[in-house]
């Protein structure tokens, strides 16, 4: 009784190591990958973001120098890491200058108010090779007038807190107008504002229509 009952137990032992190991399976071995389930339905659309003006570029010079020369009355601005002749040539480039304690932005050229009298400030953009030899290439030169067209003396120059450059990449070579008759890229992209309301010499009219920070 002894021996069958031993041999029962070990037959047992046996069967439940056997069992075990089955279901342990092989450490070493990766499951087999399951089928890719069915695609889920398609997400609702989101809303359109802001159209970008990746062709409008702005560049702030802060404090800028009148030149210390005599009798030029003149302030160079070098660009020459901004502008080339196509873009001269074909892009529209507006100046805005703001005089240091005031609240007033002009747009150059034109008539400015310095806080005191009214002077004209005319703006010469530069390609290369320079309109004037004592001016280097891809430079904006601002001139600073009396009322008279005399030049301001140097003593009389208003210190400025900030020049604006933008410029606005044409996207064409000529544009046709309804009659047949062409017009420059430059033309098109002036013709485009007006026919938005917008006055190119109201500075935050500009800035608004673009999505340009005014400050």
């Amino acid at each position: 009784m002894k021996t069958v009952k031993f041999f029962s137990i070990l037959l047992l032992s046996v069967v439940l190591m056997t069992s075990v190991t089955a279901c342990k399976g092989d450490a070493g071995a990766d499951g087999q990958d399951g089928a890719t389930g069915a695609q889920g339905p398609a997400g609702q659309d989101g809303q359109d973001g802001q159209d970008g003006n990746a062709n409008v570029q702005t560049y702030v010079y802060n404090n800028p120098a009148w030149d210390a020369a005599p009798n030029t009355s003149r302030m160079l601005i070098d660009m020459s890491s901004v502008l080339t002749n196509d873009i001269i040539e074909n892009d529209v480039i507006l100046g805005y200058v703001k005089n240091t304690n005031l609240s007033y932005v002009f747009p150059i050229p034109g008539d400015v108010w310095t806080g005191v009298v009214h002077r004209n400030y005319t703006m010469y953009i530069n390609g290369s090779p320079s309109s004037y030899t004592t001016v280097p290439d891809f430079n904006i030169m601002i001139v600073s007038l009396e009322l008279d067209g005399s030049y301001t003396p140097n003593s009389h120059l208003r210190e400025m807190e900030w020049f604006k450059c933008i410029i606005i990449e044409s996207t064409n070579t000529t544009t046709a107008t309804g009659n047949g008759r062409s017009v420059s890229p430059k033309q098109a992209v002036k013709n485009e504002l007006a026919d938005a309301g917008v006055d190119i010499n109201d500075y935050y009219a500009v800035c608004a229509y673009y999505g340009i920070n005014p400050e």
